[in-house]
């Protein structure tokens, strides 16, 4: 299901660069007089909504997972941002944080590999959250996996997946929770 966020006129004109950052994540909705108004949307959305949503089933492992990451990301994503390196353009760190749990749920290894899926797997891609026309998808992966080994990685991936709803997964896919944590406290 999309996420939106719903804001007035006076709170639009006096917090402008919050709201639009909070519209880099997901669509925000301006009322005016009690009633939706104007959407704010990245450019991407508008040109292109999400065609991934509609083909995952609701009862699907990744997409309860997703939800709950999602869920994490949102309230702290200011502060991730702060521990893993502002540098990136806003959003990406979402991606890259999401793309690290499905490497690391699947225990995917090579680069190769990871980028394949993000090609061709429409499970994988819809759970990272590309979208279907992003063009730079070697740089992409390139990303993601230097983001595996940054020092705070291990900290950031157990808060966010505390309580995820790991335990729908096959065995194959479940990712041992001892080893985040002990990553996190090493």
């Amino acid at each position: 299901m999309l996420q939106t966020e719903k804001v007035g006129m006076k709170e639009l004109d006096r917090h402008l660069g919050r709201i639009l950052k909070t519209a880099q994540r997901m669509p925000v909705a301006v009322h005016r007089r009690g009633a939706p108004w104007i959407w704010l949307v990245t450019h991407g959305r508008w040109r292109r909504p999400d065609p991934w949503t509609e083909m995952i089933p609701a009862g699907h492992p990744l997409y309860g997972l997703r939800e709950h990451v999602d869920a994490r990301l949102e309230p702290a994503a200011d502060r991730y941002a702060a521990l893993l390196g502002d540098t990136l353009p806003p959003g990406l760190l979402d991606l890259l944080l999401r793309a690290t749990i499905y490497r690391t749920i699947h225990q995917i290894e090579d680069d190769r590999y990871f980028h394949e899926q993000l090609s061709y797997h429409v499970l994988c891609r819809w759970f990272v959250g590309l979208p279907d026309d992003f063009a730079a998808l070697g740089r992409f992966v390139q990303e993601a996996d230097a983001l595996r080994y940054h020092e705070a990685a291990p900290a950031v991936l157990a808060e966010l997946l505390e309580d995820a709803p790991l335990d729908r997964f096959p065995a194959r896919l479940r990712l041992l929770r001892g080893s985040v944590e002990d990553a996190a406290a090493a």
